[in-house]
């Protein structure tokens, strides 16, 4: 269970650094100072980010369920919405750190 849980936040945290960083990167840059944000949610369609972070979600907890406890419909069932869960909690965060770091950079929302 520890494992998990730390397996699951290094994958929030490393989710959550691609928009930040892009961000920093586009700062000096002329590109629109929104990217973390277009990053976020709307490349290379609306959500296609979030819809990743579910999947990345989803395979880890259903591998760690399914080694744990075997492979069962309920097992499965459980970590899927483990991993709704997660990516719900993560998608929020993210969302305000990228606001957090965007308006530090300059920017209004």
């Amino acid at each position: 269970m520890k494992q998990v849980v730390i397996v699951n936040a290094l994958l929030a945290i490393l989710l959550t650094a691609v928009p930040v960083v892009a961000m920093f990167v586009a700062q000096g840059q002329s590109s629109p100072s929104g990217i973390g944000f277009a990053v976020l949610l709307y490349e290379p369609f609306d959500y296609a980010y979030l819809a990743f972070a579910a999947a990345v979600f989803s395979a880890v907890n259903v591998r760690f369920a399914v080694r744990r406890w075997g492979y069962r419909a309920a097992t499965v069932g459980v970590a899927l919405v483990v991993s709704s869960v997660v990516t719900l909690i993560w998608f929020l965060a993210a969302v305000v750190i990228v606001a957090q770091v965007h308006s530090m950079l300059g920017g209004q929302l």
